[in-house]
């Protein structure tokens, strides 16, 4: 990093930078996570019903369902966040700092536990 963070503003805004990018590496791996559950998903639908793990088919639609919504999650909190937001008032900007801490924060989390479970679930 160019210097270390001399506020709690600039701390914040790093942490929130920094959860970011973690989610924003993740992104190609979420998608192909995302492309490996539907082609498990519509190979089971290929199965004699007979032949069908219920089980497996209801956790694969749950995990289809935790992809999307990680998806979702980036693209919506880097469409609203805004980086510039209330610069000239700390104390605002301190409150939508954190707040966006929490968001991009869980969003990160999502995104990192959804391709964990794809891995585990698709027996990568």
């Amino acid at each position: 990093a160019a210097s270390a963070p001399k506020t709690l503003e600039d701390s914040l805004y790093a942490e929130v930078d920094e959860a970011h990018i973690v989610g924003m590496k993740k992104m190609g791996k979420l998608t192909g996570a995302m492309e490996d559950v539907k082609k498990a998903l519509d190979s089971l639908s290929k199965l004699p019903e007979s032949k069908l793990d219920e089980t497996y088919q209801q956790s694969l639609i749950d995990l289809q369902e935790d992809l999307n919504y990680a998806n979702y999650a980036m693209d919506t909190w880097m469409r609203e966040f805004k980086p510039n937001y209330a610069k000239d008032t700390p104390d605002v900007r301190i409150k939508y700092l954190q707040s966006e801490k929490d968001k991009v924060t869980k969003m990160r989390d999502n995104i990192l536990n959804g391709i964990q479970r794809a891995d585990s679930l698709l027996k990568k």
